[in-house]
């Protein structure tokens, strides 16, 4: 057509870049695209959303943000899809200072962004980049933007599986703060760090972390190491009482996870005979 000296027309022009785009054949639509901006064409707002969310997709991040730039700058405002499409490629590529700026000025154009905040960081906890996951985790509180309980426990193990004590006593903290309830399967995984531990520093913080829990496990726990005169009760009756208040129905799996981390701390500490009491209790 072009070679005849036949020039498209707009709407010629949008279904080319648009249906190439949406085939995959990125190239060719953004050859097209340039000759339509050449032309004098202003892309419609349909148009630049189809190629940015499809370079995002693709994982070509430099081409989604030019796209998104021009869109900007063209007074164009991206839609719900395409901030999804735009965070989600710059959080996989660990771009955390430019996914912080669309961030806000997504915020900044109306849209609410709890969500999408959220999902990035679970896309670096779950690619393992806890330091990423933490940095952005402060972006986000010192943004006004929160997250769930759901995401603040998977980064607290998270914290916990990387050895990162310090960090994830804060969160741990806010996790209880918002009144979301230590189980029995998350306190016996934060001792089964401290049987693990060999560093001193290390258990104090792991210790400091059980604390903070508000576990009726952890007065169980100090409890056994004292003599009957401050339990008030011989140690076999005072773990028989501990274990005849966990619900079985819910929580028998835990129990016994429970059962075995803390049988294997006792023995480790020299406390044979409460092992003993605690090994005849499940």
């Amino acid at each position: 057509m072009k070679k005849a000296g036949f020039r498209p027309n707009y709407g010629l022009y949008t279904m080319i870049v648009e249906s190439h785009a949406k085939s995959g054949k990125l190239e060719i639509a953004m050859s097209v695209f340039s000759d339509m901006e050449k032309a004098g064409f202003l892309p419609t707002p349909s148009t630049y959303l189809c190629l940015l969310e499809m370079h995002a997709a693709s994982g070509q991040v430099d081409s989604a943000m030019k796209l998104y730039n021009s869109m900007t700058n063209a007074g164009l405002k991206p839609g719900l899809n395409t901030y999804t499409s735009l965070l989600t490629v710059l959080a996989s590529k660990k771009l955390v200072d430019v996914a912080a700026k669309i961030l806000l000025e997504m915020k900044a154009v109306g849209f609410s962004v709890d969500v999408n905040a959220s999902d990035v960081l679970m896309i670096y906890i779950k690619d393992g980049s806890v330091d990423l996951a933490l940095r952005w985790l402060r972006f986000m509180g010192a943004s006004g933007i929160r997250t769930n309980n759901f995401i603040i426990r998977q980064l607290f193990e998270s914290c916990m599986k990387n050895g990162l004590y310090e960090s994830a006593k804060p969160l741990l903290e806010t996790y209880v703060g918002s009144a979301a309830k230590v189980d029995l399967i998350l306190y016996t995984s934060i001792l089964a760090h401290l049987v693990r531990c060999q560093d001193d520093e290390n258990e104090r913080h792991i210790m400091s972390i059980l604390t903070a829990t508000k576990h009726k496990a952890r007065s169980f726990m100090c409890a056994l190491f004292t003599g009957p005169e401050q339990r008030k009760k011989p140690v076999l009756s005072f773990v028989r009482e501990f274990f005849q208040g966990i619900d079985y129905k819910l929580e028998e799996g835990a129990a016994r996870y429970f059962v075995n981390v803390l049988l294997y701390y006792l023995v480790l500490m020299g406390q044979i005979i409460q092992a003993r009491c605690v090994e005849g209790c499940l």
